[in-house]
């Protein structure tokens, strides 16, 4: 959505900085990557390295350099990053909220995304802010998406996350810069209050309780642009 509803002069960074991110989000996902996590992140480990030296030889990396972005996300950050996404790897089947120092790990990984997808014009807003949003549109996904017992307590999870992010976006809700905090605002709510439905009426969840793409995509459109 971000990437669609942007200046077409930005549109190849955003993609790049939301593929490296998928890259990652499925590396996460024990499900999707049967090979096993160890070999796949050594090797993404090795390939930040030769971003570094300016010889990445994964395509988005290579797109990622092509447009200049180590500027904007140093590859140093990118590392911490990926340790984070490492880190909460157990975290992806179900969010462990018996253990929840390591939740801030999960805003913290994909916020510097969401950072960077401003394009250094990003308002002076602290690191907080783009980590309590990820961290609400992770759960909220999530949270809709799962029947796992701990959906309840992982939407309440989100819903604080998103109360802290609203209101350090709240001074800067006008500024063209932060379309894509508006955008990835919009969304989580749209899918938290989506999730608390089935949670507050169960037998809703055999029908079609889920944000439609006709709602997602004027949910977007209209955060954009508001």
């Amino acid at each position: 959505m971000i990437v669609h509803l942007a200046p077409a002069h930005d549109r190849e960074s955003l993609l790049a900085i939301f593929a490296l991110e998928s890259e990652w989000e499925t590396l996460s996902r024990p499900a999707r990557n049967p090979e096993g996590l160890p070999p796949r992140f050594a090797w993404w480990s090795d390939e930040l390295r030769r971003l570094m030296a300016g010889l990445p030889t994964h395509p988005v990396t290579r797109l990622f350099a092509a447009r200049g972005l180590s500027e904007i996300l140093a590859p140093s950050r990118l590392e911490m990053a990926l340790e984070a996404f490492l880190a909460t790897h157990s975290l992806s089947d179900a969010p462990d909220l018996a253990h929840e120092s390591r939740l801030p790990l999960v805003g913290e990984s994909r916020g510097l995304f969401l950072e960077a997808s401003l394009l250094g014009s990003e308002p002076d807003l602290p690191q907080e802010t783009f980590s309590a949003l990820a961290l609400a549109d992770w759960l909220a996904t999530w949270g809709l998406h799962r029947t796992h017992p701990e959906a309840c307590a992982v939407l309440i999870q989100a819903r604080s996350a998103l109360v802290t992010a609203t209101t350090s976006l709240a001074l800067f809700h006008k500024r063209p810069s932060t379309r894509p905090l508006r955008v990835t605002r919009a969304l989580a709510h749209l899918q938290l209050e989506a999730g608390e439905k089935i949670l507050r009426e169960p037998a809703s969840r055999g029908q079609r309780t889920r944000p439609g793409i006709a709602a997602t995509l004027w949910t977007a459109w209209k955060a954009a642009r508001d």
